[in-house]
């Protein structure tokens, strides 16, 4: 999104180094916008890899895979309108998710789609939306139409000065979490998203049982304004509005902020920001002070955590944080600055979630950007009642491989980490959401750890890479994800450890044929009770394109799920046919 265009020259550097610096020391507590329009585009290209392709077949390879599947607004703007229909059917050999007894079922998965890319003088707008509806030939009972939605957009009311920011999600992830990290928040549902293999099954859902399905949804709106003070310096001010709900969807459909589920949480979550930072009256300082007030209501009802066994609460949850901190940075020339921060922080759980941290804050850190498509930023300091390392990276190690790295820690309910991962969320070529700053994949955990209430301190880490050849995509996956209860609730003391590591190969056999394979290790450690749980899935797809409208794919899926509780072990194979059409 780019509402105001700046020079590619040194200040333009400037100030992408002092908005990762003050995205570091912000963390994820901080309310949208994260980025102005002066530097949305700093990190990650349209791709969601960063950096430019340079070779001509390397760009053609992209789109004959269908990596770039029109969700671009024309050359010179406008719009891209592409309504879509995906149909598929798959035979599982184990509908119901079980260790035993095992059941055999064919089922049909009908998604139609729409996926639109505006961009006016007024709106850059990216849009892909496609429910699914699920169709089984003997176990009618799990039957269901889920929801998948990726939406981002920019709306610049007074160019210069004054936009609002929208975004929104829906997908289904595993209650229990595991399985290969099953699920859409992120994805979907997209045909190019298929494929990925093991992203193509959890793209669209496919082999979740209804009892370990979950449909979240997550929107929220933020008007802001900006400005410059002569040369004093620039100012952001701006408040948001996010509503996130979850249900554990047993019933046929969960309709986004509706009922029908079982389990049911929502939150709402209001903020105020102000940010100023510096001018070039400083030379080699730029001073940032940022203020950022949050208000927020949780309401969840009586139900049961499947993958633990443990019953819930039914009960309202509010939560209020006023923050303030001023960072100095110095910029030792365009490769590298330093930066410190000091500031104090009030952060108040009540209700069965009771947590108070009311003490100063401090980081120190610094900025390493080798070239205009690489950056390294590392900080240590103590935010949100613990000492804590922060990294964020970008590197493109070659016009053809690129590097993604985040680590961080933050405090909050699942819904409020999702709503801050959704806040730094924009959409790549395929119409999946992604880390803007790295270009990484954004909702790992969520798709991995088990759902659950309370208040918890998330330490995650995200490592990635991405290779394009000639006629391969060859891409490397980490991701780590541990989740402490600090509150005073029933999930206090406890912890949950996550991990997956995932590869994926995507190989062009002609012009009109591509033949991709996945593999996943994951892992989830519940300290306290549950053992641990470990699961590998692998995939291989064949697609062949029939025209540039139509497409079709055979797909094999291998899950296996291993359990320290021998019941909860089992595996699972899926076969699936299917065919894209676009229109």
């Amino acid at each position: 999104m780019t509402g105001v265009r700046v020079p590619a020259c040194r200040t333009g550097r400037m100030v992408g180094l002092a908005v990762a610096g003050w995205l570091v020391h912000a963390g994820g507590a901080a309310a949208f916008p994260l980025l102005e329009p002066t530097n949305a585009d700093t990190g990650a290209t349209a791709t969601g890899g960063g950096g430019e392709l340079a070779a001509p077949d390397a760009q053609d390879l992209r789109h004959q895979l269908q990596l770039a599947n029109g969700l671009a607004a024309p050359p010179g703007g406008g719009w891209t309108i592409v309504p879509r229909l995906d149909v598929q059917e798959a035979l599982n050999d184990n509908v119901f998710q079980v260790h035993s007894p095992r059941r055999a079922d064919l089922t049909t998965y009908i998604s139609p789609g729409i996926a639109i890319a505006g961009e006016t003088s007024h709106l850059q707008l990216t849009v892909n939306y496609s429910p699914t509806l699920e169709m089984f030939m003997v176990n009618g009972s799990q039957n269901a139409l889920t929801q998948q939605l990726n939406a981002t957009g920019l709306l610049t009311l007074i160019p210069d000065r004054l936009y609002v920011d929208l975004r929104a999600i829906a997908g289904v992830q595993a209650t229990s979490g595991l399985l290969g990290g099953y699920g859409t928040l992120g994805s979907a549902g997209t045909a190019a998203v298929s494929l990925g293999g093991l992203n193509g099954v959890s793209g669209n859902g496919l082999g979740l049982t209804k009892s370990n399905r979950t449909q979240t949804m997550s929107a929220g709106i933020s008007p802001y304004v900006v400005g410059r003070l002569g040369s004093y310096g620039d100012y952001r001010i701006g408040a948001s509005l996010d509503v996130s709900h979850l249900d554990n969807a047993n019933g046929f459909a969960v309709l986004p902020l509706a009922g029908g589920g079982t389990s049911p949480q929502t939150l709402v979550t209001t903020q105020q920001v102000a940010h100023f930072s510096s001018g070039d009256y400083l030379t080699a300082f730029q001073d940032a002070v940022d203020v950022n007030f949050s208000q927020s209501n949780t309401t969840y009802e009586q139900g049961t955590n499947g993958a633990i066994g443990a019953a819930l609460l039914t009960g309202t949850n509010a939560s209020q944080s006023e923050t303030a901190s001023d960072q100095l940075t110095w910029h030792y020339d365009q490769a590298i600055a330093l930066f410190a921060s000091l500031g104090w922080e009030n952060i108040r759980y009540s209700g069965s979630n009771g947590l108070n941290v009311n003490d100063a804050t401090w980081s120190v850190g610094a900025t390493l950007t080798p070239n205009p498509d690489s950056y390294l930023t590392v900080s240590y300091g103590h935010q949100q009642g613990a000492d804590s390392l922060t990294v964020n990276a970008h590197y493109l190690a070659t016009a053809r491989t690129v590097i993604s790295a985040n680590y961080g820690s933050t405090v909050g309910t699942q819904l409020q980490n999702l709503q801050r991962q959704l806040d730094l969320a924009t959409a790549n070529g395929n119409g999946g959401l992604v880390n803007r700053q790295t270009g990484g994949p954004l909702f790992n955990s969520n798709n991995l750890l088990n759902v659950q209430p309370g208040v918890y301190r998330f330490n995650t880490l995200s490592l990635n890479t991405s290779t394009t050849l000639d006629r391969d995509n060859i891409s490397l996956g980490v991701s780590y994800t541990q989740q402490s209860g600090v509150g005073s609730g029933q999930f206090s003391g406890t912890s949950t450890t996550g991990g997956t590591a995932t590869a994926q190969w995507i190989h062009s056999l002609t012009p009109v044929m591509t033949l991709s394979g996945a593999l996943s290790y994951s892992r989830q450690d519940y300290a306290g009770g549950g053992g641990l749980v470990q699961s590998v899935s692998a995939s291989a797809v064949l697609q062949y394109i029939l025209s540039e409208t139509l497409s079709t794919s055979l797909r094999y899926v291998f899950s296996n799920q291993m359990s320290s509780v021998p019941s909860q072990s089992l595996y699972q194979d899926l076969l699936i046919a299917g065919f894209t059409k676009q229109f």
